[in-house]
């Protein structure tokens, strides 16, 4: 639809796995972006959802005073969809902890990606990776905000990092934000 955002993101969709990571904290009942951001982003959303190829898992991991896996990767859409569908919100907003969240969602699928749950590698575990060596899982950041609790996104930032994750924060929402009305459904 004419004026509708839409989420376009340049960057390499691998046949393994992408965890969206979603805000779903109370700011995003703004309206600077209509009906509000909350529902923009269910859209855009939806819509990337969509249009990948049947071999791309997907995983959605949702956050606000806490960071959730909702969906583990999956290349079905159906529970991906319906999770999208169901948003509600919440308060607080812990973009450190969704990246780390997001990050044990890709180890439990990837062997070569340690969790990181403890913050640093386990004795045993897969040794860090060289700079420039990735995973093939990718995480892809929706936040309208900045991080209100919990570890700093720059530090789980980093983990990801010595994980070889490759995290991909896109912004949503304008600098100047208008009045906070979510729908009874979004509450």
């Amino acid at each position: 639809a004419a004026g509708r955002p839409h989420l376009s993101v340049d960057v390499p969709v691998s046949e393994s796995a992408l965890i969206l990571a979603l805000d779903v904290s109370g700011s995003m009942c703004a309206t600077d972006v209509a009906p509000n951001r909350l529902t923009a982003a269910q859209a855009a959303v939806r819509d990337f959802v969509r249009s990948q190829d049947d071999h791309t898992s997907i995983g959605l991991v949702l956050f606000a005073g806490f960071a959730q896996v909702a969906v583990a990767p999956t290349t079905d859409r159906e529970p991906l969809l319906h999770a999208i569908d169901g948003l509600t919100t919440g308060r607080g907003t812990t973009i450190g902890a969704a990246i780390l969240k997001s990050v044990d969602a890709i180890a439990e699928i990837n062997p070569d990606v340690v969790p990181a749950d403890s913050g640093v590698i386990p004795p045993g575990a897969p040794p860090p990776r060289a700079p420039g060596d990735h995973a093939p899982e990718i995480v892809v950041l929706l936040t309208d905000g900045a991080n209100t609790r919990g570890i700093e996104p720059v530090e789980a930032a980093e983990i990801a990092a010595e994980r070889g994750v490759r995290v991909y924060p896109i912004g949503f929402g304008t600098a100047d934000p208008t009045s906070m009305v979510c729908t009874p459904a979004q509450l």
